[in-house]
């Protein structure tokens, strides 16, 4: 699998399909990489569960329809990057609270 810097996004292809970056490599363990969107409420609930078994999880802030004068301030959308070494257990998490939407 490879990796992009510029996104933390995980690929099997030679370029970013987000940014078009062809400087990708291969990932290692260590690196933070996107899993996936979730409301800031879903977010904690992951959040929590992943921190009771000691992985670590980021949440950046966005808005997942635009910034306006009523929103600014209070994003409402999380986009959660986690370790690649934890993408198996994170799965397995986020299927056990969640569910698989396959």
């Amino acid at each position: 699998m490879l990796f992009c810097e510029k996104c933390n996004f995980m690929t099997p292809e030679n370029r970013c399909p987000l940014c078009g970056n062809k400087k990708v490599r291969t990932v290692c363990d260590a690196d933070f990489c996107f899993f996936v969107n979730l409301g800031e409420f879903y977010f904690e609930m992951l959040e929590s569960a992943l921190k009771e078994k000691s992985i670590d999880v980021v949440g950046v802030p966005f808005y997942p329809n635009g910034v306006t004068y009523g929103t600014a301030g209070r994003a409402s959308g999380r986009k959660v990057y986690i370790r690649y070494k934890d993408i198996e257990q994170v799965n397995e998490i986020y299927e056990a609270l969640f569910g698989n939407d396959d």
